[in-house]
């Protein structure tokens, strides 16, 4: 009976780890979407200053928690999302608006994708 006991306590800790993760990882990945749609709008309005600062600042907010996504991410998942930063700042520099909003909603679509795979919904597990 102990033994169940400990396995079922342990069981919890993990269920509690699992899911407080889950909301680490979404709360900061959609403060990365907001930055990022800011940017969106501050390129589609031709202020390239201001999107590439919100980009960076979105990167930021990302690589802050990067130690986090390296534990529930795969490593191609979290570089394809810094190469969409850089590619992000590249044509915030060079003023492309075109190539800047594509790339800012593929990368806008990729965050939210594995914030949803992040959830704890049957779906993602099995």
């Amino acid at each position: 009976m102990k033994h169940a006991a400990i396995a079922a306590a342990l069981l919890a800790a993990e269920l509690v780890f699992c899911l407080l993760s889950a909301a680490a990882v979404c709360g900061t990945m959609r403060e990365t979407e907001d930055l990022l749609a800011l940017s969106r709008v501050q390129a589609g309005n031709g202020d390239f200053a201001g999107a590439g600062s919100s980009v960076r600042a979105a990167e930021e907010v990302w690589n802050e928690n990067a130690g986090l996504y390296g534990v529930v991410l795969s490593h191609a998942d979290t570089d394809e999302v810094l190469r969409g930063f850089a590619a992000l700042e590249q044509l915030a520099g060079l003023g492309e608006r075109k190539d800047f909003l594509t790339r800012s909603a593929e990368l806008l679509v990729s965050i939210g994708q594995l914030r949803k795979m992040q959830l704890p919904l049957l779906r993602n597990i099995l």
